[in-house]
């Protein structure tokens, strides 16, 4: 261990619990926390029947009632951009100036000086628009800085972003919203040369990486040729399912943890994993969240559901009341070793939209994830990155190798790798093609027909 780490490992291998209880929301019992999201829901719900002309006809006038989650209607990806002028609680805005801002010269700044934009959807093919008014942004902000607390990533640690998207990514407005409290290095875009990525890397000598998972594998092959070399003890992965092969890689290649964060642009940080990674570890001051089966039905805590609704408390210029988000979480049924409570995602599996419904050998159909078939590409050491699509019964999977002796001989791997989890899952699919590309971002695949993408 080098001096540039040795106080962020401390947070890392042996977590300060007094971290733990900085948060002040999280030292109240459960009743107090209830009581908080009540108070909150309240005040939400009542802002925006007055104040927004969709919730106002959907909802009605909730008066001084208590409401019950359950009674309120979902509102689904699609409802929110249809009826987004609707929705908004500000005269000021609408879906039209939000986007001649968006695709103007000043889509850095906050709109009107007040509002920041970001966008969602890359998972599902479906975009989302959400707007922060400076209050909300601030209290996110203040949530972010809190799970860092909580992870034992002090303002002294050096961290950087690489790998996600530069362009109305939430995940980059928080890291960037935080560089006058943090020590935060310069934000490196998946777009840019690897070379580039590598040279920022090793100059800054980050001790916190956030990312994407599937972008942890290429560092770590850069990392083993020897022009990565750089030593964080943590990354903090987010915007894609985490698999435990890529903890193990992070392991094996830097002895670093690597931290699960969920965040979604439209309602901010959802959950984050502390250094015991027992489970993430939810916002419950900022937000509400239900673990529902396709018919809406409450899931049990340590049964999968089939999506959630997330209700924000703190975002009155775009309140989201039961907004649905595809994503297949289970809730922890056991303490986590940090000590503190309240509910936690003991698996977060990704969405049900990144799977697709393919046919039997028999008859019928079985939904194949994308994680079915990632647990088994990441264990091909010629693979690089990879891309798979269903289109009229026709798989194609797209490939990058890294300099292989043979490309036929990793092509095949990777069709053995393919075809042994369609056999396990009985499928039966038209066609199988395997092909390797120069440049994977090159492609453009039509959201539909889109399975996975990964690396």
């Amino acid at each position: 261990m080098n001096d540039d780490t040795a106080h962020v490992m401390d947070g890392v291998h042996q977590p300060n619990l007094a971290i733990a209880h900085s948060w002040d929301r999280e030292r109240w019992t459960p009743s107090g926390l209830t009581a908080l999201q009540q108070e909150r829901l309240g005040a939400i719900l009542g802002h925006a029947t007055s104040s927004s002309r969709y919730y106002r006809e959907v909802i009605g006038n909730t008066g001084n009632r208590e409401i019950a989650l359950r009674e309120l209607p979902i509102l689904t990806r699609k409802t929110l951009m249809d009826e987004f002028d609707r929705i908004l609680c500000s005269r000021r805005l609408s879906l039209d100036v939000i986007e001649r801002h968006r695709n103007g010269d000043t889509a850095d700044e906050p709109l009107f000086d007040k509002f920041r934009i970001f966008s969602s959807g890359a998972r599902t093919g479906q975009p989302a628009t959400a707007v922060y008014d400076r209050h909300a942004w601030d209290l996110s902000l203040a949530g972010m800085r809190r799970a860092l607390e909580n992870a034992g990533i002090s303002a002294q640690t050096r961290i950087i972003g690489v790998g996600l998207p530069a362009t109305h990514s939430l995940a980059t407005g928080l890291l960037d919203g935080l560089r006058d409290k943090y020590s935060v290095g310069p934000q490196l875009d998946i777009a840019m040369p690897m070379s580039e990525i590598v040279r920022t890397l090793n100059e800054f000598r980050p001790q916190v990486v956030f990312t994407c998972p599937s972008f942890i594998r290429p560092l770590a092959l850069e990392q083993e040729a020897g022009r990565l070399r750089i030593h964080p003890p943590m990354f903090c992965s987010t915007g894609e399912p985490l698999t435990q092969e890529v903890r193990e890689l992070a392991h094996r290649t830097w002895g670093a943890l690597v931290l699960n964060v969920y965040m979604a642009a439209e309602v901010g940080l959802i959950a984050m994993e502390c250094p015991f990674t027992q489970g993430l570890h939810v916002a419950e001051n900022m937000l509400l969240i239900e673990n529902v089966d396709a018919r809406n039905e409450p899931v049990p805590a340590g049964i999968a559901g089939q999506k959630v609704l997330i209700t924000t408390l703190f975002n009155r210029t775009l309140p989201l009341i039961r907004y649905e988000m595809p994503d297949l979480v289970t809730a922890a049924t056991t303490a986590c070793g940090c000590g503190r409570h309240g509910l936690r995602l003991a698996y977060m599996d990704g969405s049900r939209e990144n799977s697709q419904m393919l046919p039997l050998r028999d008859g019928g159909k079985v939904p194949l994830h994308a994680l079915h078939l990632q647990a088994h590409m990441l264990r091909i050491p010629e693979l690089r990155n990879y891309h798979v699509a269903m289109h009229r019964g026709a798989m194609t999977v797209r490939v990058t190798l890294r300099k292989v002796a043979s490309k036929a001989h990793a092509l095949t791997l990777v069709r053995k790798a393919v075809q042994a989890e369609l056999d396990r899952v009985g499928v039966a699919i038209e066609r199988l093609t395997i092909e390797a590309v120069d440049e994977m971002q090159r492609l453009r695949t039509r959201s539909r027909e889109k399975l996975v993408r990964g690396g």
